[in-house]
């Protein structure tokens, strides 16, 4: 699968999920394209789940019950 999306010099490309991925990671990606919702996505603009699943808080379990 292929996400297009815009890169951080403003170059466009169709990139591997797992490159697209990587590059998000790295603050790489400007925006891409949702294909879900018909529209482009700018990272720290708008929701996405990179970053919500990045920034959750972690669960904590206690041994007493």
């Amino acid at each position: 699968m292929y996400i297009k999306a815009i890169d951080s010099k403003g170059r466009c490309d169709a990139l591997m999920v797992v490159l697209f991925e990587q590059k998000l990671a790295n603050g790489d990606i400007s925006a891409f394209f949702r294909e879900s919702e018909q529209r482009w996505v700018i990272p720290g603009v708008d929701a996405t789940r990179f970053r919500n699943i990045s920034r959750a808080p972690k669960r904590r379990y206690s041994d007493s019950v």
